[in-house]
């Protein structure tokens, strides 16, 4: 080990994994924060050092045995962008006969017993160059990028005897009852189930908006958008400013002012990581939608067929074991004194236990679809992305999968857990404890991103919306209640405050055009209809 670290040291074979990433988190930037590439960024650099390692023995000379493997790290982790220049010349030969060059000339550099210091130094200093370069811009971008705020809440709060628990569980693309009785053929069992353990289930709940960042921006907030500080504008794409909001929202600033203790756990999504959570609970090794992305662009999904696995196995084996995760955390961790955060911590006014706030985003059953009808692994030729709508059925192509049968297997799998979670956190003694379990919009079976016509807008914002109130309250809300109505219930009951309900609406928006908002409440009825 001693001679590997001998000076000149090659600091490139930790910068070359670097180049990549910072090209792909520079092309996604508008919507991912910077800190999405720390932890692909450690495992990509770990992979490097490990593969110089396990060259080291084979080669003459160490720093020719660390050239090579930089020249094969950077190749692997660029493997979509090869294919996309490849494409522009019309032939997918370019790809394999870089990489045949790539073995070839990493052969070559192991076998050659000429030292290789100059080209050491050289690699290092172009990798930093590279590195400046391409960051440069993304730091400058981050300096100077306006950040949304959002004024705090204002209103009295009742002063109660007791505070009780909060448990927010959000059901990524999750449909309503009757959108998939009507257009998936399936009779949902969680709305009975829910019900039997004391929920208001929404008959024709809806979102206010068809994607993930708006809804939940608005939703956390208790506001509708332009109210918030985004107008209508067609000319901005960036959704960072969304990801300032959620970070920020009122409804977690109410609820850590409050004296709550909030446990937020970790989403596969980036952008929703509240910032005045104590704890951000989460499997070792997750993934987020960078990180997924980053796998996709590597030549992993390449290996992965090649040994007779699905392309996204790896991705599709994190993003299930997140979930079951998830899940398990959260029945074994409900209300009860047993388990809470700072149980031993007695409150100022009255010595009573420490209020939680649990707030958890499962990315299910949006795809990718990763579960088959019994729950197992599902066998998909797609790659594990978050792409939704027409972007899933391009991607899905000539395979012949079927969006309806993955998200139904999805909802099964679903339903077999948040059932026996939510049943568990229930009869758990303790605090008296409020439940919200919500989709953040519905499927996308019919959703055409550049075609508000074409839409199908009852299944895209008809959503699952349960709300529970503790000692068998009825929640004040109606059955076409909306996400920022259920928020605002949920901050009255919780926190003694008084905010009035306002209109329920609904709006579209194209995904090129997200703040060009499209009034379509009166569509959440009648589309799709048979």
């Amino acid at each position: 080990m001693r001679g590997l670290l001998a000076p000149p040291r090659p600091w490139h074979v930790m910068l070359a994994p670097a180049v990549p990433l910072l090209a792909l988190l520079g092309s996604n930037v508008g919507v991912s924060p910077p800190e999405v590439i720390v932890w692909p960024l450690i495992i990509a650099m770990a992979g490097g050092v490990l593969l110089w390692l396990l060259l080291a023995p084979m080669a003459v000379d160490r720093h020719r045995a660390a050239l090579a493997a930089s020249i094969l790290t950077l190749l692997a982790m660029s493997h979509g962008m090869l294919l996309q220049v490849s494409g522009l010349f019309g032939t997918r030969l370019i790809v394999p006969l870089l990489y045949i060059g790539a073995v070839v000339v990493s052969i070559r550099m192991l076998r050659t017993g000429r030292p290789a210091a100059a080209a050491t130094a050289f690699a290092n200093r172009a990798f930093v160059i590279a590195v400046l370069l391409i960051a440069a811009p993304i730091v400058w971008g981050e300096a100077v990028r306006a950040r949304t705020l959002v004024a705090p809440l204002e209103f009295s709060r009742e002063q109660r005897t007791e505070r009780p628990d909060v448990y927010v569980l959000v059901l990524d693309g999750y449909a309503r009852e009757d959108v998939l009785r009507d257009l998936y053929r399936f009779e949902n069992r969680l709305v009975p189930d829910l019900r039997e353990l004391g929920f208001f289930v929404a008959e024709h709940g809806a979102a206010n908006y068809a994607q993930t960042a708006l809804s939940l921006a608005s939703a956390l907030n208790g506001e509708y958008l332009p109210a918030l500080g985004l107008p209508e504008n067609p000319h901005i794409e960036t959704r960072r400013g969304l990801a300032d909001m959620i970070r920020a929202s009122r409804f977690f600033t109410a609820f850590a002012d409050a004296g709550y203790h909030i446990s937020a756990y970790s989403s596969e999504y980036a952008m929703l990581r509240p910032a005045q959570a104590h704890e951000r609970p989460a499997p070792f090794g997750h993934l987020d939608e960078f990180g997924y992305g980053a796998v996709e662009a590597s030549v992993l999904p390449m290996l992965s067929q090649s040994v007779g696995l699905t392309r996204g196995w790896l991705s599709a084996s994190l993003h299930r074991r997140h979930l079951g995760w998830t899940l398990d955390h959260l029945a074994s961790n409900g209300p009860g004194e047993e388990s809470r955060p700072e149980s031993g911590r007695r409150s100022a006014d009255g010595g009573r236990l420490t209020p939680t706030l649990v707030f958890a985003h499962l990315l299910a059953p949006h795809p990718p679809f990763v579960f088959d009808a019994e729950g197992g692994p599902r066998r998909s030729r797609i790659p594990a992305l978050l792409n939704d709508g027409n972007h899933w059925r391009v991607i899905a192509g000539q395979t012949g999968e079927d969006y309806v049968s993955g998200y139904v297997d999805a909802v099964r799998f679903l339903n077999s857990r948040v059932s026996s979670t939510v049943e568990a956190i229930v009869k758990r003694r303790g605090r008296p404890a409020i439940f919200l379990i919500h989709g953040d919009h519905g499927p996308g079976s019919r959703l055409k991103w550049d075609s508000p016509v074409e839409t199908d807008m009852r299944e895209r914002l008809g959503i699952l919306l349960a709300l529970r109130f503790p000692d068998g309250e009825v929640p004040p809300v109606g059955a076409r209640t909306t996400l920022v109505n259920a928020y605002r219930a949920v901050l009255n009951r919780a926190l003694g405050a008084a905010l009035p309900p306002l209109e329920d609406r609904a709006f579209f928006s194209t995904w090129m055009e997200p703040f060009a908002y499209i009034d379509v409440t009166e569509r959440l009825s009648c589309d799709g209809c048979n």
